[in-house]
């Protein structure tokens, strides 16, 4: 018994001290962070960029330290191109013990995905979905873009003051939360800016006829195009070319993607579109995407300021822990990441630069930034 007793005690010591030892030890297991873009379905097209840019976030944090002495992993689950797809992402992503989620890509997708996370408690940071009712989930959801709120403004402003149109004509996608957000703010201060809008047509992504909408802007007779989508918005404008449409094309950062430009967007006669970036900008951090990444897409270059932002709120929040992580974001003040520098207002969106483009007979060109 005495020997018994003995092993007993011994064997309680050595397990204390294992624990000890294990709690001295600094974790350098990776930390997760989830990528939910489409890797199938219509949008995997537009967002393969963006997963290479989050990738490229990845190795340059990893290479330069990592965070709090642990590597990033980054892995991408594939929404599959639809509301149900991205939420079902985001619960596999936080059964997978994700630190921060980020993506997912367009505004509809991120949506369900964002509620996803709240309800989970789970920091988001989303890098190219612009619709306002995003970060009004809730307070663990952010974005490293700007909204369709402030590109809406700045496009509407620039369209009645630098091109002193008058008559404009909207055709928006009504299955997408972005070109329906996108749209309203453009027109609610085009009018308030004495415009008017002479048409408002919507189509379907997946099924529309897009040379009837070419014949209504034609009809309509309007100073500006408005086409706030995404690659579509490529092939309702040649069409609307090939009909004589007299107009101004204006799109927002949803054009600012390889797909549009390869369906013919980068052909169009006289057009302009807001974005997030422009790489000609003389910038050291530009400068440094450029060469490190080789990539030159602002849909890459916002995915990784997004794993640029969730490792720099990792840092400041002195743990791997959600909560934590979620008030570093919110505590965001002079974040300098390649598409500008930005603060993060109360309500979780990226106060920063808008960019506005001009693409003349298939020549792009920087016009100017638009401070907020």
């Amino acid at each position: 018994m005495l020997v018994l007793a003995v092993c007993m005690v011994l064997g309680a010591r050595l397990l204390v001290h294992a624990q000890e030892v294990q709690a001295q030890e600094p974790d350098t297991s990776p930390v997760l962070l989830a990528g939910l873009w489409a890797k199938s379905g219509r949008a995997a097209a537009s967002m393969k960029t963006m997963i290479e840019g989050a990738e490229c976030g990845v190795r340059f944090v990893n290479e330069h330290g990592g965070v709090r002495g642990r590597p990033l992993q980054l892995i991408v689950y594939d929404s599959e191109s639809t509301s149900d797809g991205a939420a079902d992402a985001a619960l596999k992503a936080i059964e997978d013990n994700a630190a921060v989620l980020i993506g997912a890509g367009w505004s509809s997708f991120t949506l369900p995905a964002a509620r996803i996370a709240q309800a989970h408690g789970v920091p988001f940071v989303t890098s190219m979905a612009t619709s306002p009712d995003v970060t009004l989930v809730g307070d663990y959801i952010f974005r490293i873009c700007f909204s369709d709120a402030q590109q809406g403004r700045v496009l509407a402003a620039f369209a009645r003051s630098e091109l002193g149109a008058k008559r404009a004509a909207l055709l928006r996608d009504s299955e997408s939360d972005y070109s329906r957000h996108l749209s309203r703010s453009f027109a609610r201060t085009f009018e308030e800016m004495g415009g008017e809008v002479v048409l408002e047509e919507t189509y379907r992504y997946s099924n529309s006829q897009y040379e009837t909408l070419a014949e209504a802007a034609k009809k309509a007779d309007p100073d500006i195009l408005f086409v706030p989508g995404h690659d579509e918005s490529a092939v309702i404008l040649k069409s609307a070319e090939a009909l004589g449409v007299d107009a101004v094309f204006l799109g927002g950062d949803g054009w600012d993607v390889p797909s549009f430009r390869e369906k013919g967007g980068a052909s169009i006669s006289n057009g302009y579109y807001s974005t997030h970036w422009e790489p000609e900008l003389d910038s050291p951090l530009h400068k440094t995407f450029l060469e490190y990444c080789g990539m030159a897409e602002v849909a890459s270059a916002l995915p990784f300021d997004a794993v640029l932002l969730a490792a720099d709120a990792i840092e400041r929040a002195g743990a791997v822990e959600h909560d934590a992580i979620r008030k570093a974001l919110a505590a965001t003040k002079g974040f300098r990441g390649v598409t500008g520098d930005m603060d993060m207002t109360p309500w979780g969106d990226a106060f920063k630069p808008v960019v506005l483009k001009r693409i003349v007979n298939g020549e792009q060109s920087f016009v100017r930034l638009y401070i907020p």
